[in-house]
């Protein structure tokens, strides 16, 4: 199935099997942890805590990765099949090609793309949703709310598996320019859930309809991102040490968007801005010309604006400005032939 002809549907096996993971580790661990949920939902008589807790849940997943593990051990056979260009014969001449690798002058401009690609994105990424939960929404709405979303994704990536097999790194500048935007419309459902000032999490139905409304778009955007770029490693990847490459290139692509998650997490609170202003109390005005002001006569008023708003406009100009500067360098690389990206040359 993963032969030369049919590569493009490795980014789609990979994006499934991601997005599986993080439904069931994400979204079902927290509806079932909520008690909330639960009683809502799944139970007849209410209790205090869910069904499912943390520790019980990672003692389950162990459990089931040792079983599958061991069956693959036992029942999956394998040949060896020992080619005589084979650049690696063990761990360390592995890194001897990976150092080879980094080397290329290509593959230090695809690392560059890949560390810095999610800067325009980061915030609305990770932010977004301890925002909407910080101004009311409950965390197990939240995370039901993306149930159908999750299951969209599963199919969307072989929707749009064949459009990545010529010129991936197109689509991929397209659909992070698409994020961009789409970005802006998830600040604004967030600015707007601040608005409705729903401390109490009693959000009306409608609210939730254009929330999912909003993630779906901005999902899609995301996904078409992910799948692009991973195609394209995938496209490049040296055969002879395939696995060891695309290994490689995922392991840079994850830093790129760990790096900006940890800065966006550790800058939203400092970015906050908080004007304050001493303003005359109505009743005192007519005898400020004729009387000492004290303190009293003073009435103290502040404007707020959260670090979330501030982030987000500072990640989408370096978004904007990432997208003007990699443009034609992304039509240059896919335009390069396969042994510009190859160790041996």
């Amino acid at each position: 199935m993963l032969s030369r002809r049919n590569i493009h549907y490795a980014p789609s096996c990979e994006v499934v099997g991601f997005i599986l993971g993080a439904f069931l580790s994400n979204t079902v661990l927290l509806a079932l942890e909520s008690a909330d949920f639960c009683n809502q939902w799944l139970r007849k008589t209410p209790q205090e805590t869910g069904i499912l807790s943390v520790p019980t849940f990672m003692r389950g997943c162990g459990i089931v990765f040792l079983v599958v593990a061991t069956l693959v051990w036992i029942f999956k056979k394998e040949r060896d099949v020992v080619s005589d260009d084979d650049p690696t014969d063990g761990v360390i001449d592995t890194y001897k090609v990976l150092w080879k690798i980094l080397k290329l002058k290509s593959i230090r401009l695809l690392t560059v793309v890949m560390l810095t690609e999610y800067i325009g994105h980061c915030v609305i990424d990770t932010v977004a949703d301890l925002k909407l939960i910080e101004f009311g929404v409950k965390k197990e709405n939240l995370s039901m709310l993306k149930v159908p979303i999750s299951l969209f994704n599963i199919f969307l990536p072989f929707i749009i598996a064949k459009m990545t097999k010529n010129r991936p790194l197109t689509i991929f500048w397209r659909s992070n320019f698409t994020r961009l935007w789409t970005g802006f419309l998830v600040a604004l459902l967030v600015y707007w859930t601040q608005t409705l000032n729903r401390k109490d999490g009693n959000f009306p139905g409608y609210y939730y309809a254009i929330l999912f409304a909003g993630f779906t778009i901005h999902d899609i955007a995301k996904f078409c991102m992910q799948m692009t770029i991973w195609a394209f490693q995938v496209k490049i990847s040296d055969p002879k040490i395939g696995a060891t490459y695309t290994t490689l290139m995922m392991t840079i692509h994850n830093i790129g968007r760990r790096w900006v998650s940890t800065v966006s997490l550790g800058l939203v609170d400092k970015l906050r801005i908080e004007w304050r202003r001493q303003t005359f109390k109505k009743e005192n005005l007519i005898d400020m010309m004729n009387t000492t002001i004290t303190g009293e006569q003073l009435r103290e008023s502040s404007i707020i604006i959260d670090g979330f708003y501030v982030e987000f406009f500072i990640c989408l100009i370096l978004g904007l400005f990432w997208l003007f500067i990699f443009k034609k360098k992304l039509e240059k690389m896919q335009s390069l032939p396969e042994s510009s990206w190859r160790s041996s040359n």
